[in-house]
């Protein structure tokens, strides 16, 4: 998607969010409305205007809210009104030919918006999603993470809960890289995002948050939820690592905060303090911290 389109339909997404709460037959109320109103306004200024165009509108929402059925049935319902409002009821009966043939191209006009509108929606969504996901391993990237965290410290400011953010480290990357390959290098991140995934709650999330590191958010997870996942993630790369022929380990740093945390700096900041700390032993592992 081109940046200035890209940037136009995501200016369209932001003035219309509100509409998205709205249930299906509110929306579809909306825009019938939208319809009926163009109509009466058309009917009202006589022959010498047409409103024809303004129908773009509800047709377009229809499409972009709702799908390219709707968005064509609103095609023909707007075609319908415009033609009763315009001829019909005003007792033009007499339609040239050229009546009929821009009557024609108007109707493929609203078909053509609905496919604009619902192809243009469907690549922003593609596009959004794009770039939130870190394409090597198919987990959310370090700007969707920090947007997580964000809403998180906002849920819980209202509704008082622990989160829990750890932060894993795969140790020794780039040896594996340098001695076994960079597709070695590629496959082992793509097995530690695996075995996480599989480690974590459905509600958790997961990012790649640098080269070599992941960061993990649990809402409302405890220091004992955190001890459980740690377990189970530890015990799964010890048992699959073996299988890409270059055994790995990492080391994991774990922040339990028992209170809303100030704002998502602090939180990313204790986390990575956590790692450094767990880093720093000897023997690299683990290390857990609670913040009242």
């Amino acid at each position: 998607m081109a940046q200035g389109t890209f940037n136009l339909a995501e200016q369209i997404e932001k003035k219309t969010a509100w509409l998205w709460n709205w249930p299906l037959w509110g929306k579809r109320l909306l825009f019938f409305g939208l319809i009926l109103l163009v109509g009466a306004l058309d009917f009202v200024t006589g022959t010498d205007l047409s409103f024809s165009i303004f129908y773009i509108v509800p047709i377009f929402l229809a499409a972009w809210f709702i799908g390219l059925l709707d968005g064509l049935c609103f095609s023909l319902l707007a075609s319908l009104v415009w033609i009763l409002a315009d001829h019909i009821l005003k007792f033009d009966f007499h339609l040239a030919p050229a009546h009929y043939w821009n009557g024609t191209g108007t109707i493929a006009i609203y078909f053509l918006v609905s496919a604009l509108a619902t192809s243009l929606h469907e690549s922003l969504s593609q596009a959004k999603h794009l770039i939130r996901i870190d394409q090597l391993t198919n987990v959310v990237n370090r700007r969707a993470f920090l947007e997580a965290v964000k809403t998180e410290i906002a849920r819980v400011a209202h509704e008082p809960a622990p989160i829990t953010v750890m932060f894993l480290s795969i140790n020794h990357l780039k040896d594996i890289n340098a001695q076994a390959g960079i597709e070695t290098g590629d496959l082992t991140l793509i097995l530690t995002a695996k075995l996480i995934k599989s480690a974590i709650r459905g509600m958790d999330t997961i990012a790649r948050f640098s080269g070599d590191e992941f960061a993990m958010l649990l809402p409302g997870g405890s220091e004992t939820t955190a001890r459980g996942i740690i377990a189970r993630l530890l015990d799964q790369i010890a048992r699959e690592s073996q299988s890409l022929g270059h055994p790995f380990d990492v080391t994991i740093g774990c922040v339990t905060f028992l209170k809303s945390p100030r704002h998502v700096q602090h939180v990313i900041e204790e986390g990575i303090a956590a790692l450094a700390t767990a880093k720093a032993r000897p023997e690299r592992g683990v290390f857990s911290d609670v913040i009242q």
